[in-house]
């Protein structure tokens, strides 16, 4: 069971998935300047052929959340490149979708350029947003500035914020982990700054980010750390999920693929299409999360590959041996690889099925015992 989306040479090639080139987009937007803006509004199809593939492509999403991909991108991006405010909450998908492209009947000519490079960068998330139309062509037509312009890069999730993107990765995980009245008393502790002190504010680290040739970062930096929250729901979404499967639990079970350990159940093999995933599966999507991809890049200096998702129950066998990943024991992987686990139930004691490891050092006369060379041992215990 294996889907292939991120191919380890981003840096040598513009084909990619769309969730590799969500996360290259990201990464690029963040470190724009605006020779850069400029460039892809000198390399973007022309205006007509643009704006004939927005319309058909934003014709064709009927909803859309104002915390999802997309929805968080719009507020985001408008507020960073200085674009008037986009609807607080839009009764339509196509009313928020294209608020930011009616700025062009309103802007002095001399500041066309600018904006043209601007809006390649909407027209790129349109393309690339999960849940939008199918529509390659047009598609096409609204990445081209961008990819021409951005790609190929030698930017990673690990390096998207310059040397001091583990200090900002630090901030994030915090706005991350933050409670939802911990945030509350954020937006209320800003809301008490007078306008003009925080405009001065704002003002100043502008200028600085201008002055350290990304200036955009800074808003960008700000914007994400408000949308940060959003990525909560993959993790809800993962949750639901592993609540339906267990629900049905014996349906499941008859429709998995026959494997050679008899206490596992794959929960996931009836989502398999074609022996894949689809790209907007939550699990899928979960494990593409920016801030799981620029915790794993950083990790493994690279842009990551998906290899694998799985749910799995482990069952207990109390009147047969042990066997397999029971036992502690090596997996049969790349050599460089990283791990995601995550616990769908409380562990609080071993009685409720930790997921444990011998890490390396330890492991190796182990290791060098049974004569083989992988970096480590794990053991699988009745649930993971």
């Amino acid at each position: 069971m294996s889907l292939d989306l991120l191919p380890v040479a981003v840096r040598t090639t513009p084909v990619m998935e769309p969730a590799v080139r969500r996360t290259m987009l990201d990464v690029t937007v963040a470190r724009l300047d605006v020779d850069r803006v400029l460039r892809m509004g000198e390399l973007a199809a022309p205006a007509e052929e643009r704006a004939q593939a927005r319309i058909r492509v934003i014709g064709g999403v009927s909803h859309l959340e104002g915390d999802g991909w997309l929805g968080t991108r719009w507020y985001r991006w408008a507020r960073m490149f200085g674009l008037p405010r986009l609807p607080a909450s839009p009764t339509a998908a196509a009313r928020l979708l294209l608020a930011p492209f009616d700025v062009t009947d309103h802007v002095h000519r001399t500041l066309a350029p600018y904006f043209s490079g601007v809006l390649a960068v909407f027209d790129a998330g349109l393309a690339l947003a999960p849940g939008t139309p199918d529509e390659p062509e047009a598609n096409e037509v609204l990445l081209q500035g961008w990819t021409r312009a951005c790609l190929p890069t030698s930017l990673t999730p690990g390096t998207a914020y310059g040397p001091r993107t583990p200090e900002v990765e630090e901030v994030l995980r915090h706005a991350w982990g933050a409670s939802p009245t911990a945030r509350l008393r954020a937006h209320e502790a800003r809301a008490a700054i007078p306008a003009h002190e925080w405009n001065s504010a704002c003002g100043v680290v502008d200028d600085t980010s201008s002055v350290c040739g990304v200036p955009f970062l800074a808003r960008y930096l700000f914007g994400e750390a408000l949308s940060v929250s959003a990525d909560r729901g993959l993790a809800e979404a993962v949750a639901t999920v592993a609540d339906n499967k267990m629900s049905r639990l014996n349906e499941v079970s008859d429709k998995q693929q026959l494997g050679h350990k008899s206490f596992w159940v794959s929960l996931l093999d009836e989502d398999l299409v074609n022996g894949a995933f689809a790209t907007d599966h939550p699990f899928v999507r979960y494990a593409l999360q920016p801030a799981a991809l620029r915790i794993i890049g950083d990790y493994m200096h690279d842009l990551p590959q998906l290899s694998d998702v799985l749910l799995t129950l482990s069952q207990p066998t109390p009147n047969q041996a042990l066997s397999y990943s029971q036992l502690w024991h090596l997996d049969h992987d790349d050599k460089r690889v990283c791990k995601l686990f995550i616990y769908l139930t409380d562990v609080r004691d071993t009685s409720d099925g930790p997921f444990t490891f011998i890490p390396a050092g330890p492991s190796r006369p182990a290791r060098s015992a049974a004569g083989r060379s992988r970096p480590r041992w794990r053991r699988s215990h009745r649930r993971r």
